[in-house]
């Protein structure tokens, strides 16, 4: 990856964002997870986290932070004075310099501004004045007499040795004091008396000229007759964008409209019939997809607020479930059609149809799956205490596969835990089967409904998708379809809502 000043304006565009937002524009629950989202993700909604912002801000921020580095400003000096002349009122079109601001705009531009090029100037002035490119511990910025020690590989000895001359560039370059000499003290007001500030004569110039600089960069964006105008970018929700629904408790991600190949995978030898032929679907309108399958606690908030009885809590083998399990972030199981439809509804949302889980779950790509499958998935090998063949157990005893299951452990884990795919939604292969909204039909695929299908109008049963912490490797895959009774329940049978 290339870093240049571009690289750079991307960090001030996440200091920016902090500052104004009160809270970081990528969040993930491990570094890896939050690369991805670096990645791949839009930034969280800016206006949501702070209303009182002017429109134009997120827009200028966003520009900033985007993905690839020729849509950013072809400057970083050129974000700041986009990023001022956002908060500024409206001027007529024939004014041609900046006015003197005044309100509350003026003051938040004038602090975050400032905030802004502190962390920056402190920043390089930490560098400047501490930096130690001999060894490996910082060195200390001299502030007593001249025989004082410092850390590091440096001896205090003066001379032509690596150290010394590794100081003597660094002090030729930054204007810094050299260790072993003596520090003048320097009276500074601090606005409630006097107190005082160790600096030498050369890092007080340091300072001056970074003092000087700031001061520089505030004539000219005051005075600037215009400012560089971003390219415009799409209001509304973006592809990733994270919200949460207040009825339900849960985080929903914006999916945006688009095209995809539904069903079996190129290369993918593990299809059945039914997913068969791939064909060519349009999602004609944008829609919500919970990042998780319904959780425990979401489904406690429900059954509180209807009355409706609670979900069962073990399985035939006693294997503890929902409730019972003591976890409220694992996923609600043994859950019926008519219950999942239920939830969705009380929480303002719906099911999603197959169409939309299998393009959400693809996020834009045609393999099998849309990462390794036990990075992305639990599932029967990985969802126990030992890991195991579940494939060859199956094969040489599918009669105690159930029973060899569940003595070694295996079972739902809580979400969130796997990475998402590109859309940031966690958990769409594994964990447990999601209810969708269509009817099963085994050769509904070769009437290849293209726009928004909806699957047969009747059947005997409905879809599920996505797999299990049951389920073998082959099952566990992104065109994989199952399907049940509406009032049957399984222990690995989940939901997760949609809206529109």
């Amino acid at each position: 990856m290339k870093v240049d000043a571009k690289a750079d304006q991307f960090s001030m565009g996440v200091v920016a964002f902090q500052l104004l937002a009160r809270q970081l524009p990528f969040t993930a629950p491990n570094d890896q997870a939050l690369m991805f989202q670096i990645v791949n993700a839009e930034p969280a909604p800016l206006l949501e986290a702070n209303p009182a912002l002017p429109p134009d801000v997120d827009r200028v921020i966003r520009t900033a932070l985007a993905k690839v580095p020729d849509q950013r400003f072809p400057t970083c000096g050129a974000f700041a004075r986009a990023l001022e002349q956002a908060f500024a009122p409206p001027e007529p079109a024939t004014v041609r310099t900046v006015r003197a601001k005044s309100g509350a705009n003026r003051i938040l531009a004038a602090v975050a501004g400032a905030l802004l090029l502190a962390a920056f100037v402190l920043y390089f002035a930490s560098r400047a004045l501490k930096w130690n490119p001999s060894g490996s511990h910082p060195v200390k910025v001299a502030s007593g007499g001249a025989n004082q020690a410092t850390e590091g590989r440096s001896t205090g000895k003066t001379g032509n040795g690596p150290e010394n001359r590794s100081a003597k560039e660094r002090a030729k370059r930054f204007g810094e004091k050299l260790p072993g000499t003596s520090v003048k003290d320097e009276p500074i007001a601090n606005g409630r008396g006097k107190s005082t500030l160790h600096t030498s004569p050369n890092e007080a110039k340091f300072i001056d000229r970074q003092r000087a600089s700031t001061t520089e960069a505030v004539a000219a964006v005051e005075n600037s007759p215009k400012a560089f105008v971003p390219p415009v970018i799409a209001r509304g929700p973006q592809p990733g964008q994270v919200k949460v629904n207040e009825k339900d408790g849960l985080r929903y991600v914006w999916i945006p409209a688009g095209k995809f190949m539904m069903g079996c995978s190129p290369q993918d030898n593990e299809c059945f019939g039914d997913e068969k032929p791939a064909h060519e679907v349009e999602i004609t309108k944008g829609f919500w997809l919970g990042q998780t399958s319904v959780t425990v606690a979401a489904w406690k908030r429900y059954r509180v607020a209807t009355g409706k009885p609670a979900l069962p809590d073990a399985d035939n083998f006693g294997r503890s479930l929902n409730e019972a399990a003591g976890d409220d972030n694992v996923p609600a199981a043994d859950i019926t059609w008519d219950e999942a439809r239920g939830f969705c509804e009380w929480g303002g949302v719906r099911l999603p149809t197959e169409a939309e889980w299998e393009y959400a779950a693809r996020a834009g790509s045609s393999a099998t799956r849309y990462g390794s499958l036990d990075s992305v998935a639990w599932y029967g090998d990985n969802s126990g205490r030992q890991r195991f063949d579940s494939m060859e157990i199956w094969r040489t005893d599918s009669t105690r596969y159930s029973r060899r299951l569940f003595e070694n452990g295996n079972g739902s884990h809580a979400v969130g835990q796997r990475q998402p795919n590109a859309w940031n939604l966690y958990d769409m292969l594994g964990n447990v089967w999601q209810w969708t909204a269509d009817w099963y039909g085994e050769n509904y695929y070769p009437r290849r409904d293209s726009q928004d299908p909806l699957g047969p109008p009747g059947g005997t049963q409905r879809v599920l998708r996505g797999g299990s912490w049951y389920s073998d490797p082959g099952t566990v895959r992104a065109s994989r379809r199952n399907r049940a009774g509406p009032a049957s329940r399984f222990n690995d049978h989940g939901v997760r809502c949609a809206g529109n």
